[in-house]
């Protein structure tokens, strides 16, 4: 019987000797960066934030200009606050209506919010369809 010699089939160049590092357990150098390496610079000084800036008499802010409530939006619109009007503005602002014809209040759960202007410029849209 016939036995092959396993070192006799692999030749000599290709033969692990102990001398060798294994070529799992060699670690791998980190890739090199290309181009020039990076100058030191110091670091940038922050700055902190300029301050929004206070608003004016004659430039009101966007909080101000909210109304909230309808009792607010009733007062704006209708100058008082009473049932009736509170009423009114809920009736105006109903979802099934169309939309010429809706108070484009925005609804944020149980509340109505809406701009003084937005509301001005919605109310002159009835006065408009209304002379025709």
């Amino acid at each position: 019987m016939n036995f092959i010699d396993a070192d006799a089939a692999v030749p000599q160049s290709a033969r692990h000797t102990a001398a060798e590092p294994d070529l799992l357990t060699v670690a791998v150098p980190p890739p090199r960066r290309r181009g020039r390496p990076r100058k030191w610079q110091p670091a940038t000084p922050v700055t902190p934030p300029e301050p929004p800036p206070r608003e004016t008499a004659d430039e009101p802010t966007l909080g101000s200009e909210m109304l909230r409530e309808a009792e607010e939006i009733a007062e704006a619109w209708l100058g008082d606050r009473s049932k009736q009007s509170v009423g009114a503005v809920y009736r105006a602002a109903r979802p099934e209506l169309p939309a010429e014809i809706r108070m484009p209040a925005v609804r944020v759960g149980r509340r109505l919010i809406i701009r003084r202007s937005v509301l001005r410029a919605w109310w002159e849209a009835q006065e408009r369809r209304a002379a025709r």
